[in-house]
């Protein structure tokens, strides 16, 4: 819902993250195609397909919020925000501004390398991939496998077509034998993904 909104004022102590495939699934109801459009390809599918948690600071650096506050200070931030309409319009993050480790993980997750990553075949395991490729690999496949898919396709689309390929999709994510050990799981143990 977040992502809907023109900016996101956030608690300094605030956590984000997808963790959506971790038991199954996908983000849906515009996670997969918001945070494309909010933080860029790369960095929504780093988001999406490893589950990541991301603090106040990380998500702020990133451009998946717009600005941070001390909690008691987040009302009289929002009225400081809204007071000014020009600050609600913020563009996406050039590379360029990204600081190197963000870079470096963009780098990773774009067109040219996501497959190696995804495969992890050729990856050395102590290294920033490595690591990555470890963390996807414990995610259920056919989540990834769609949610990577429909982040490719989605792109390219108008928003509301995006939404509605991202929605179409997740009905058969749904239906998985994998989506169902995942929700099962939840809160009981680690769930044990087939690619089923």
């Amino acid at each position: 819902m977040a992502l809907a909104c023109d900016t996101i004022v956030a608690s300094d102590k605030a956590a984000f993250g997808f963790p959506e495939t971790g038991i199954g699934i996908y983000p849906g109801f515009g996670g997969t195609q918001r945070s494309i459009r909010k933080v860029g390809k790369a960095l929504a599918k780093y988001l999406v397909l490893t589950g990541q948690m991301l603090d106040a600071d990380t998500a702020l650096r990133m451009g998946l919020i717009g600005y941070k506050a001390p909690a008691v200070e987040i009302d009289e931030k929002i009225v400081e925000i809204s007071s000014d309409p020009s600050v609600l319009t913020k563009k996406l993050k050039p590379l360029s501004e990204l600081p190197d480790d963000l870079r470096k993980v963009e780098e990773l997750f774009d067109d040219e390398h996501i497959d190696q990553l995804l495969s992890g075949k050729g990856i050395e395991q102590n290294s920033l991939a490595g690591k990555l490729a470890k963390a996807i690999s414990s995610k259920a496949p056919l989540a990834i496998k769609t949610a990577n898919m429909v982040m490719d396709k989605g792109e390219k689309l108008p928003l509301k077509e995006a939404l509605e390929l991202e929605r179409s999709h997740a009905v058969d994510i749904f239906r998985t034998e994998d989506a169902l050990e995942g929700l099962m799981s939840m809160g009981k143990k680690k769930p044990e993904f087939k690619g089923k």
